[in-house]
């Protein structure tokens, strides 16, 4: 049987003393560190965008980030959270590679489903 460890959390206060917990715990666990932050930021453009699609739904989401970047000691645009969540426009890429000694080939996948012709057909 394969053994996982799972990290259970429970944060209390205000969305920013929360988000200041979180960097708390992340210091204490270095090794996930990647897993937050990302050492290339993104843009300014990329991390205001998903703001303003995430505000309406998640408005603590902002303080949170603060008090996570404030703990830290980093700017918000190397919280891998803006990388992973930022769509851009384009084709997405998957490759599966074959076990060649099995006979099986390798197969590359293509998705153009964030393509602006079809973007344009949506707003039509």
């Amino acid at each position: 049987m394969e053994e996982i460890s799972a990290y259970f959390q429970e944060m209390t206060g205000t969305a920013y003393e929360v988000g200041k917990q979180q960097a708390v715990w992340l210091k204490e666990n270095p090794r996930l560190k990647t897993q937050y932050i990302r050492t290339e930021p993104v843009t300014q453009q990329a991390v205001k965008e998903t703001k303003q699609l995430i505000r309406p739904f998640l408005p603590q989401l902002d303080e949170e980030f603060a008090g996570f970047c404030d703990e830290m000691q980093l700017h918000e645009r190397y919280l891998t959270f803006f990388y992973s969540s930022h769509l851009q426009p384009g084709c997405s890429h998957c490759v599966r590679q074959g076990d060649m000694a099995a006979g099986q080939q390798t197969v590359m996948l293509r998705n153009y489903d964030f393509s602006p012709i079809f973007l344009m057909i949506c707003v039509l």
